[in-house]
């Protein structure tokens, strides 16, 4: 239980609870313990020393907070930093979205007046998987947010310049039409109902110029946010029908092409979490269910479903292809010219490490040419087929 809320906690701790150093000055000791705090902001963790007694917590925490701000920086990842009258923005790189659940469900909000801020900073214009990683971050953001109790507000901040040629940047080129990444950034926060945002006025500037363009060309934050050139907090409250939905699917299938070091690292961490135990796959029950709803959107960016089937496959024969390289080469080949491959059924991300680092090139069969020869390729892959549900969607088993 969060000591923010424990009801039971007593108002006025005595000499009895903290000792001989409750005979110093209150004033004194808030020093000391904004000094303690001061020293050990980069420690995870750090705010967990308030629950060390929950006469510390009352003694300590109003002060603390008083002039606490909380953000949550996007950029590379999560980063959740604070400043008080002491410290001014320190905080530490939250690793996954397990952490920031745990911090989001147990921060004391009341005691920070219910706001927390959210700074974007922009995509770098040389690596276009960073607008896609911010896609992911703020919308892990956004699904714990939803979950936690006594939400905070929102407010949120795109940093610095997010131009490029004096217009707004494009980091992905969208499937016939405008997709730039301030909407990218912003547009998913509509799914929260207590939210507001703000512009750098000379990116304000820049988004303004989009009133000579047809309105098919003109992005969701000029259509829908025309207040937000006066560089106040604005609001937009819903997103068109099926807006999330389509980006969602479009950075998707884009993300097997494009360059740079951080689409080569998206690319890596989706094929390491692809299947989990029994080669149960959260992401390909994602995309059934997208072939059922949203079959439209899907082929709208993957005609034919081509960039899907090419997925699937590498996936697959890579997979094969590493544990194979690991077995007896003489079994292995045995099982190939029987035309009954041998199917190994344990997944193991470390495998994806191994073969690629830390960042996995774009997706195309080069990438087994020198690992499997040609004439085994549909023999195995075959063999795997009917134990995934994309596979048996593709081979007719399954209706989507």
């Amino acid at each position: 239980m969060d000591r923010a809320e424990d009801k039971s906690t007593p108002q006025h701790p005595g000499v009895a609870q903290l000792g001989t150093f409750a005979k110093l000055p209150l004033e004194l000791r808030w020093t000391i313990w904004e000094s303690v705090l001061d020293e050990i902001h980069s420690t995870p963790f750090a705010l967990a020393i308030l629950r060390c007694s929950r006469y510390l917590y009352q003694e300590i925490s109003d002060h603390l907070f008083e002039d606490f701000e909380h953000e949550f920086q996007i950029a590379g990842g999560l980063r959740f930093n604070f400043a008080t009258r002491r410290t001014h923005s320190h905080g530490w790189e939250l690793k996954n979205i397990e952490a920031v659940r745990n911090h989001l469900h147990t921060f004391p909000w009341r005691k920070v007046g219910g706001k927390m801020f959210v700074n974007i900073s922009p995509p770098s214009q040389e690596d276009p998987g960073q607008i896609v990683q911010i896609w992911q971050k703020v919308n892990q953001l956004i699904g714990t947010l939803k979950t936690t109790h006594s939400a905070p507000s929102v407010w949120v901040s795109l940093l610095e310049d997010w131009s490029r040629d004096e217009k707004p940047q494009e980091s992905i080129t969208y499937t016939n039409g405008y997709r730039p990444d301030h909407d990218i950034a912003i547009i998913p926060f509509t799914c929260l109902s207590n939210w507001h945002y703000r512009i750098p006025p000379a990116y304000s500037a820049t988004i303004a110029t989009e009133r000579e363009l047809p309105e098919k060309s003109q992005s969701l934050l000029y259509k829908y946010g025309k207040d937000f050139i006066s560089n106040d907090w604005c609001r937009i409250t819903t997103a068109p029908k099926n807006w999330l939905t389509d980006t969602r699917i479009f950075l998707d299938r884009k993300l097997d092409d494009i360059p740079g070091r951080t689409a080569g690292a998206l690319r890596l961490e989706r094929f390491q979490n692809w299947f989990q135990g029994n080669w149960v796959s959260e992401y390909e029950k994602q995309f059934t269910e997208d072939l059922q709803i949203h079959l439209y959107i899907v082929l709208r960016h993957d005609m034919a479903l081509r960039g899907a089937i090419r997925r699937h496959k590498l996936l697959i024969l890579l997979h094969h292809a590493y544990r194979a390289s690991q077995d007896d080469q003489e079994k292995v080949e045995a099982a190939l010219d029987e035309g009954s491959p041998v199917i190994y059924k344990r997944w193991n991300p470390q495998v994806w490490s191994d073969y690629f680092g830390d960042c996995m090139p774009s997706l195309s069969y080069r990438l087994i040419d020198d690992r499997m020869d040609r004439k085994y390729r549909s023999c195995i892959y075959r063999g795997y087929r009917k134990r995934t549900v994309f596979g048996m969607i593709l081979a007719g088993a399954l209706q989507p």
